[in-house]
């Protein structure tokens, strides 16, 4: 059952299969003057094509056009059969890397132009404003609308729990950027990747920022002079979590590992990461906007 969560936007989960945990990737779709713009169509199972046309249909408009936030198969698998059963018409949006992942991932045919939409920084899609935010993933825009403070956040957020960053494609050091970036923004309500709607954003912004910087200090703590492995530093720093999802956890902290080594503050060698001898940079300022 999809919910109207703002002027003309509609939230609209569905289940996903290839989802962490097994998750419902949120799916939105869009009121414009054009049509309707459906944002992350997370599979191609019938039973999902046939409530998003539901909801065009009470909506009575064309779909004009799909967008996806980031390249992560969870977001995009549903493009191809949703774009054919619309009648193939409409743009196709993302940013310019995705293109190639939503042909070899997605199912999509060569989008060497139309129904392909490249868009950047600045640009406008269905009333909202796009933000390239990377972090998650290199390709993971935003949607922003500054008029009701209105942020289509895809994976930046989560309406339960954390974010997992998997380098290389994820980076600690644009997530850390991104969050500030969409602090400043002061939004009134986040529309997240997966879980329930985000109501109060700032809070949720200040918490994340905080739980990443704490996992770093945590882990700065723990490096010493001796080699330690990955999996041995996960076991030390990430003390509050079972055991069943260290796997995961492997993911953020070598993205933060990564962070630590460029700013000179780890570095890897052949038995493991040790402490490094930079003095880094100060942690109040270190994810920029």
């Amino acid at each position: 059952m999809a919910e109207e969560i703002g002027l003309g936007v509609w939230w609209l989960p569905q289940m996903s299969p290839h989802a962490l945990l097994g998750a419902r990737t949120n799916c939105y779709i869009i009121q414009s003057e054009e049509g309707a713009a459906v944002v992350d169509p997370p599979t191609p199972a019938p039973e999902a094509l046939t409530a998003i046309g539901e909801v065009l249909g009470n909506l009575k408009l064309p779909l004009a056009g799909i967008v996806v936030t980031h390249g992560h198969i969870d977001h995009m698998a549903g493009v191809a059969a949703l774009y054919r059963a619309q009648g193939q018409r409409g743009w196709i949006a993302g940013r310019e890397r995705l293109r190639q992942e939503l042909a070899t991932v997605a199912g999509m045919p060569s989008l060497d132009g139309p129904p392909w939409h490249p868009v950047h920084e600045g640009d406008r899609l269905a009333g909202f404003e796009v933000l390239e935010t990377p972090g998650h993933k290199g390709d993971h825009l935003c949607l922003w609308r500054a008029d009701d403070g209105l942020l289509i956040a895809g994976d930046t957020v989560s309406g339960e729990g954390t974010v997992v960053i998997v380098p290389p494609d994820g980076d600690m050091a644009d997530y850390l950027a991104t969050l500030h970036r969409l602090r400043a923004l002061e939004p009134r309500l986040m529309a997240p990747g997966h879980g329930p709607i985000v109501r109060e954003p700032m809070a949720l912004l200040d918490y994340y920022i905080a739980h990443r910087l704490e996992r770093e200090a945590s882990l700065l703590d723990v490096l010493s002079d001796e080699p330690q492995a990955l999996q041995a530093l996960v076991a030390r720093v990430y003390t509050d979590v079972s055991p069943a999802v260290y796997g995961l956890a492997e993911h953020s902290l070598l993205a933060h590992l990564i962070k630590l080594e460029r700013e000179g503050r780890a570095v890897e060698q052949p038995q493991g990461w040790v402490r490094g001898t930079g003095a880094g940079e100060d942690q109040a300022p270190a994810a920029r906007a």
